[in-house]
C-alpha cells in the first residue's frame, strides 16, 4: 500500500484525486491551507474523505508544514497553488510566491531528506 501525498489536496482536482487514491488502496495525506478564496469558510475535507485521509492544515510555503507532510511518504502529487487567472495578472508577486515559491520550499525539503521513501513526484501545472 502506497503513502501518497497530495498537495492542494481539498481543492476540486485534488478531493477527486484523493477519492481515486482511496479507491484504488492508498494511504493518503492532504497538504491544503483552505484559502477563503477557493474554499468559502470551509476549513474541512469533503464528507466522503474526511474520515478516510491524514490532513495537514499548512501553506505549501511553510516550511514546517511541509516537511510534516512529506514524513513517510512514496508519492508526491503536487497541485497546491494559487488560482485565477485574471488575478494573476495585477496580484502577481503572490502568485509568484506561492506557485514558484511554494514549489522551491517542497523541492528543498525533498532535497533535505536524506534517506527518503518518496520514489516518484507528479507536478501538475497548466
Amino acid at each position: 500500500m502506497l503513502n501518497i501525498l497530495v498537495t492542494g489536496g481539498a481543492g476540486f482536482i485534488g478531493t477527486n484525486l484523493v477519492r481515486r487514491l482511496l479507491a484504488e488502496g492508498a494511504r493518503v495525506t492532504v497538504l491544503d491551507n483552505f484559502l477563503p478564496q477557493v474554499h468559502g469558510g470551509s476549513r474541512t475535507l469533503a464528507p466522503d474523505i474526511a474520515d478516510h485521509v491524514r490532513l495537514v492544515v499548512g501553506d505549501i510555503c511553510d516550511r514546517g508544514a511541509v516537511s510534516d507532510a512529506l514524513a513517510g511518504q512514496d508519492v508526491l502529487v503536487h497541485l497546491a497553488a494559487e488560482t485565477g487567472t485574471g488575478q494573476s495578472m495585477y496580484c502577481v508577486r503572490r502568485y509568484e510566491q506561492v506557485n514558484v515559491g511554494g514549489t522551491a520550499t517542497l523541492i528543498e525539503c525533498l532535497a533535505e531528506m536524506r534517506p527518503s521513501r518518496l520514489f516518484r513526484v507528479v507536478v501538475a501545472s497548466s
